[in-house]
C-alpha cells in the first residue's frame, strides 16, 4: 500500500528582535492561504539559549498544529469529496460549482456512502468500481463518465498538492472512449419556417437570435439592452444569465473568447428596435409590469424574465408545432454555425463569431462541413504523374 502523507503542518522558525528569541509559525490553511504568527519568548538571545528555544518552539509548533491543521488523510473518500466541491467554491464561476457540486453530493457520495473508503486507503480499483457501476448498472454513457473522472481526478489532484495523499489514484484510471456527440441541424429551408413559425410567440426573440447569431441559450436570455449598439450595428456579448442554484446575471462568459462583438444585419436592427418600443409601451401601459428586468431584451409581455431552463423545455415543442423534426436550443447554435462553415466562410472567424476558445474546438464540430476543396491537390498530382 502506498505511504500517506498529510498536509504539510506547521512550520517553526526562530528569529531575534530586541535582543530576545522570536518564535514564528507559518502554515497553510484548507483554503492555501498562508497563516503566520509572531510568539514572543522569555529568552535572550544567546548562544546558551538556543536549545532552550529549539525545545520551547517545538511545543509551541504542537500546540498550534493541534488547533488550527486538518489533516485530511484519514477522512471518507464521499466526506473529502464534499469539502473539497465547498472548499474551491470561490476558485469557480457559479455555474462550474453547482455543477461539481450535484455530482458530488448525488452522485459520488451515494455510492462511496455505505463503503467507508479512507482517503489515504482509496485504491484506482475502487474508482474503476465505480465508473463501471454507473455505466452497467445506471446507463451512464462514456462522455458522462468522463466528467464524473475529471471532478474526482481534479480532487485528487488537489489532495496531492496539499499532501493529504501521496499519489493520485486517478491517474492510472483507463476510460472508455468518448463517443462523438451526434448533433442535429436545420436546412435554410427548415430555419425558415422555425423563423416563421415563431412570430408573436413568447419564444419569438430568444430563437431570433439564436438562428442570427448562434448565441449560447445563457448568453441570449443575459442579453441587456446596454449591449445593443444600435448606432453602430453590433451586439456585445458580455453576460449570461444561469439558473443553477437560483436565477443569476452573471457579467462574465463561457470563456474568455465567448466575450466578443457581432454585427447586425438591417432586419436584425429593425426588429430589436421595435422590440425595444413595445417593451417600453408596455411598460407604461401596464401597472403589473414587472420592472425588475427592464434592462433585459428577452422578456415576457408582463416584463417577466425569460429563462433558460424555459427555454430548454419548450423550444422542441414550438419545433413540432412547426412541423419540424424537434431539436435542441443549442443545435439552432449548431445550425447557424454549419450554414457559416459550408457556404465557406474563413474557419477562424467563424470560431471568433461562435465564441469558441480554440480553433480546434470549431474544426472538431465543423471541419466535416467545409467544402470539398480537393480539386487542386488532384491536379497538383495531375501535373507531376501525368
Amino acid at each position: 500500500m502506498a505511504k500517506t502523507t498529510k498536509q504539510k503542518g506547521i512550520k517553526a522558525n526562530i528569529t531575534t528582535k530586541r535582543n530576545k528569541y522570536i518564535i514564528v509559525l507559518s502554515w497553510y490553511n484548507d483554503e492555501n492561504k498562508r497563516q503566520q504568527k509572531w510568539v514572543s519568548t522569555d529568552l535572550d538571545a544567546t548562544p546558551e539559549n538556543k536549545e532552550l528555544v529549539n525545545i520551547q518552539a517545538g511545543k509551541i509548533r504542537q500546540e498550534y498544529e493541534k488547533k488550527y491543521i486538518t489533516y485530511h488523510g484519514d477522512i471518507l473518500f464521499e466526506d473529502y469529496m464534499k469539502w473539497w466541491v465547498n472548499a474551491r467554491k470561490n476558485k469557480w464561476a457559479e455555474t462550474t460549482y453547482h455543477t461539481y457540486k450535484q455530482i458530488v453530493f448525488s452522485v459520488i457520495e451515494p455510492y462511496f456512502k455505505n463503503r467507508k473508503i479512507k482517503l489515504c486507503d482509496l485504491k484506482p480499483l475502487d474508482i474503476q468500481r465505480f465508473y463501471d457501476y454507473q455505466m452497467e448498472e445506471n446507463r451512464k454513457s462514456a462522455n458522462t463518465i468522463h466528467h464524473y473522472h475529471a471532478n474526482i481526478h481534479d480532487a485528487l489532484k488537489y489532495a496531492v498538492k496539499m499532501e493529504f495523499i501521496s499519489y493520485n489514484p486517478a491517474d492510472v484510471i483507463e476510460l472508455p472512449k468518448k463517443v462523438k456527440p451526434h448533433h442535429n441541424f436545420y436546412t435554410p429551408a427548415e430555419l425558415k419556417i422555425l423563423l416563421n413559425g415563431v412570430k408573436n410567440h413568447t419564444l419569438e426573440p430568444v430563437v431570433l437570435l439564436g438562428a442570427w447569431f448562434g448565441l449560447r441559450r445563457e448568453e441570449i436570455c443575459g442579453l441587456k439592452w446596454q449591449y445593443v449598439d444600435f448606432e453602430n450595428k453590433c451586439l456585445h456579448v458580455e453576460g449570461v444569465l444561469t439558473y443553477k442554484g437560483g436565477l443569476r446575471y452573471e457579467q462574465r462568459t463561457k470563456t474568455e473568447k465567448s466575450t466578443r462583438v457581432l454585427n447586425m444585419p438591417d432586419v436584425c436592427v429593425e426588429y430589436l428596435q421595435e422590440l425595444k418600443q413595445i417593451q417600453e409601451r408596455r411598460h407604461k401601459r401596464n401597472q403589473k409590469y414587472n420592472k425588475n428586468y427592464l434592462e433585459f431584451v428577452c422578456v415576457r409581455e408582463n416584463g417577466d424574465i425569460i429563462r433558460p431552463d424555459y427555454v430548454t423545455r419548450y423550444f422542441p415543442i414550438l419545433c413540432e408545432k412547426c412541423g419540424l423534426k424537434p431539436i435542441k436550443f443549442h443545435e439552432l447554435r449548431h445550425t447557424n454555425i454549419s450554414l457559416l462553415v459550408s457556404s465557406g466562410e474563413d474557419v477562424k472567424k467563424v470560431q471568433e463569431w461562435a465564441g469558441h476558445s480554440t480553433y480546434k474546438t470549431t474544426m472538431d464540430i465543423y471541419g466535416h462541413l467545409l467544402p470539398n476543396n480537393q480539386s487542386s491537390l488532384v491536379k497538383a498530382l495531375t501535373d507531376v504523374l501525368c
